[in-house]
């Protein structure tokens, strides 16, 4: 009985896939379908971009924030000292 053999199966989906893939209308949906994910591909580089900067943009505004606070702390350390030597 050929319909219960696995392969035989295979081979039949394998030619109908061929058959079908051949087309004009498969070639247009494939195109249109990869054109698609090149797009959203470019679309997410992009975004991953802005969020990288914006990042970037955060890390040196905190940096400078701890710059400034440690440079706070540095002043009221010598005001202390000075008070204190007097």
């Amino acid at each position: 009985m050929f319909y219960k053999n696995g392969k035989f199966w295979m081979y039949l989906a394998g030619a109908a896939t061929g058959l079908f893939v051949t087309t004009k209308a498969a070639r247009k949906i494939a195109v249109n379908s990869i054109a698609c994910g090149m797009m959203a591909k470019d679309r997410i580089d992009e975004g991953i971009t802005n969020i990288k900067e914006d990042a970037n943009d955060i890390y040196e505004d905190a940096k400078r924030k701890k710059a400034e606070c440690d440079a706070a702390k540095d002043a009221a350390a010598e005001a202390a000292a000075e008070a204190a030597a007097e």
